[in-house]
């Protein structure tokens, strides 16, 4: 008899090493972008203010830390990022460094579904 979501632990496994090592990545923010709360009396729609500096972002975008994580769609070069939400209630924008493992997607999976009831 197969062990109950015996693939299901392989998922975690993964989930956990995977988030290990984003927790040991350097976060990479995005230089050129500010952003800051929304002023007291604004509208509910307002979730914050922000300020570009072209200069700076221009000048990010060009050091070899960002270019390593450049991707392409549809022949343009893109850079993806995220926006997390800082203690203060601004927003922080950084380069989403997340690489897929190579050997994530391999066969030891794909015999454990043979073991699902469904």
């Amino acid at each position: 008899m197969a062990k109950p979501f015996a693939s299901n632990t392989v998922s975690v496994k993964t989930l956990n090493v995977n988030f290990l090592i984003f927790l040991f990545m350097a976060t990479i923010y995005v230089e050129g972008i500010r952003s800051f709360p929304p002023r007291e009396n604004a509208p509910d729609f307002v979730i914050g203010n922000g300020v570009i500096t072209p200069r700076q972002l221009m000048d990010f975008f060009k050091k070899a830390e960002v270019v390593e994580h450049y991707t392409e769609y549809k022949g343009d070069k893109q850079v993806k990022f995220q926006v997390l939400k800082g203690r203060d209630g601004s927003l922080n924008f950084v380069i989403d460094t997340f690489k897929p493992d190579a050997n994530a997607g391999s066969n030891d999976t794909a015999n454990d579904d043979a073991d699902l009831p469904f």
